[in-house]
């Protein structure tokens, strides 16, 4: 099957530490906004380093997916019928035990938060669901594209999310992962480690 042209991104919402949005995120990108800061979101104390790029006031995992997939699709113009036939690739940083349970759920899978997201958000295409830890969204998008390309699917939601959460942080932050100094140097000779931050995206 011949390839189309061209893959066209009709909506898109981000969340981060700069703030709810995909303006607020480009925003503080342009300004050189500092996202790293320290955690009040949860105890820190006894911790080698105690900063990350957190938004204060978040809902869950599953709440704050809903919402960028929503608003995703309202930009994109997605009426009912137009989400009914839309696939959702989902990404999340962890596997399904790094999942907060939502009400009324059996147990905390990934295939169930994708169920879960599809249903509230009347998706009603094929699912698929990526957890390759950092490189989870980026090899959705990628997919969805070359499947667009190709003729395979007309239309797919990519949502993507990570919360920082007590337990991953004081894993990172035991096995010495994170920058001491509080600095990430991408790059860097002189890099100290990574820091954790909050990321949740549609597109």
């Amino acid at each position: 099957m011949a390839e189309r042209e061209t893959v066209r991104i009709t909506g898109t919402y981000a969340l981060s530490a700069l703030g709810r949005g995909a303006d607020a995120l480009l925003a503080g990108v342009l300004t050189g906004t500092p996202a790293f800061a320290p955690v009040r979101r949860f105890d820190t104390t006894g911790r080698r380093v105690t900063v990350a790029a957190t938004l204060p006031d978040v809902g869950t995992l599953a709440g704050e997916l809903t919402d960028a997939i929503d608003t995703a699709a309202r930009a994109a113009g997605l009426d009912r019928a137009g989400r009914a036939e839309s696939a959702l690739f989902l990404a999340t940083h962890g596997g399904p035990y790094s999942l907060p349970v939502p009400q009324g759920w059996d147990e905390p899978t990934v295939p169930a938060l994708a169920g879960h997201l599809a249903a509230r958000c009347g998706l009603g295409g094929r699912t698929r669901i990526y957890t390759t830890a950092c490189v989870s969204a980026s090899s959705a998008v990628a997919d969805a594209a070359a499947l667009i390309r190709r003729g395979h699917l007309e239309r797919v939601v990519v949502a993507a999310g990570y919360l920082v959460e007590p337990d991953q942080y004081a894993l990172f932050d035991a096995g010495r992962a994170l920058a001491a100094d509080g600095a990430v140097r991408p790059f860097s000779a002189g890099r100290k480690g990574l820091l954790l931050g909050d990321g949740v995206a549609a597109v």
